[in-house]
């Protein structure tokens, strides 16, 4: 839908964020025959408060997961290292 590539792309206030997801979830999720598009509505309409979170601050945690995922593929590939200074020294060597 265009609507949200418009909504997560654009520099928009928190109060047309608001409405555009009113929007979105006054369409009956029932309504749609996308069974991905009425998770989704499902999802707006339960989390509506931490989307509209996301607009207020534009901040996401996306680095910090990141850098998690990367410490435990350096963790699964490290199998065998029992002692923990070896893995901290492992993580820091492929991680900086």
């Amino acid at each position: 839908m265009l609507i949200l590539l418009e909504m997560f792309s654009s520099e928009m206030s928190e109060a047309e964020v608001l409405a555009m997801c009113q929007t979105l979830m006054a369409i009956n999720a029932s309504k749609i025959d996308n069974k991905p598009m009425q998770v989704f509505l499902k999802i707006l309409i339960n989390w509506k408060d931490k989307v509209l979170n996301f607009f207020q601050d534009q901040l996401s945690n996306g680095l910090v997961e990141g850098l998690n995922n990367a410490i435990r593929g350096v963790i699964r590939r490290s199998f065998g290292f029992h002692n923990f200074e070896n893995r901290r020294r492992r993580v820091l060597l492929e991680l900086g």
